[in-house]
């Protein structure tokens, strides 16, 4: 019985001896074989890149640049051109588009042109216009009754105010204040009291009429709208028509 024992521990004992050394194996494995795969990644030559490799980044490089160049187109097709609202005296008045720095010239031609009552007198056909402008033109009539409703004042700008208030190419006429006297005449818009007694007719009281009537009625459109005024008739506007003006 005892003999069994003492050959079961050294059984035991053996068995430990070897599993020791089996564990030692194996952990000394694992390092030689850490060890080799860090080698081989390290020392691995790059991959060079083969035709079809290069062909698929060309594909790539091209795609984006072509999507980069079509954006830039649409950016300058969308700021190479402006539209701009053409009216008054021309033949097709309209919202037009027209090419980046076009000018006045242009958009009346894109319109349909001048109409022949078209006054183009304080127009810089010349102007370079800019997206959203607005080019109007007045008609000989309109410019006419613009620069009459500024008798006494500033003619330009009353033309500004009433027909091209914000209108592109517009240049403000420079009109000097009427004479009092226009080829001998009297100028029976702009005379003081002491000028409109120069006329056959007229006296100091006649002609503090005529300055009343101005001053509530305006100027006068015609010469012989002084008939309008207190104390003048037909009789006495024959004597005075042939020196008077407006």
């Amino acid at each position: 019985m005892t003999h069994n024992m003492d050959l079961y521990v050294q059984q035991f004992r053996r068995f430990l001896r070897l599993h020791k050394n089996f564990t030692r194996i194996l952990a000394g494995t694992g390092v030689f074989l850490v060890l080799i795969t860090c080698y081989i990644l390290i020392n691995r030559p790059a991959h060079a890149l083969t035709d079809a490799d290069g062909a698929a980044y060309g594909e790539v490089v091209a795609g984006a640049a072509d999507e980069a160049g079509a954006a830039d187109a649409a950016d300058q097709t969308e700021a190479a051109y402006i539209y701009v609202d053409v009216s008054g005296a021309v033949v097709s008045p309209m919202v037009i588009e027209l090419d980046a720095g076009s000018r006045v010239f242009d958009a009346i031609e894109r319109a349909g042109g001048l109409r022949e009552d078209a006054c183009v007198r304080y127009l810089n056909r010349a102007a370079v216009l800019v997206d959203g402008d607005r080019v109007y033109v007045p008609t000989n009539d309109e410019a006419a009754a613009a620069l009459k409703e500024g008798a006494g004042g500033s003619a330009a700008d009353t033309l500004s105010r009433t027909l091209m208030e914000s209108s592109a190419g517009y240049e403000a006429p420079t009109v000097a204040p009427a004479p009092e006297e226009t080829d001998g005449k009297v100028n029976i818009n702009t005379a003081d009291a002491q000028g409109l007694q120069r006329i056959t007719g007229v006296g100091p009281s006649t002609a503090e009429k005529i300055i009343a009537y101005r001053s509530s009625a305006g100027p006068f459109a015609a010469i012989e709208d002084i008939q309008n005024v207190s104390g003048i008739g037909p009789k006495t506007f024959e004597k005075m028509k042939d020196q008077i003006t407006v």
